[in-house]
């Protein structure tokens, strides 16, 4: 994972943003595929819930 730098501006801090979403996306993905691999459906369920409500908390954070 690289490391994230401090942002100068709003562009920087969208930027970041969008990068840790991304990253958490992937994450989420590769989860996902190895659950459903597994057939483990309570724990995606679980997954689920957890990437919304992160999304819900990063899109009220006020920056």
């Amino acid at each position: 994972m690289s490391e994230i730098q401090d942002p100068k501006s709003v562009q920087d801090l969208t930027g970041v943003v969008q990068t840790l979403l991304q990253q958490m996306q992937d994450k989420f993905q590769t989860m996902s595929d190895q659950i459903i691999g597994r057939n483990i459906l309570p724990f995606l369920q679980f997954q689920c819930y957890f990437f919304f409500f992160t999304i819900s908390m990063l899109s009220k954070t006020d920056f």
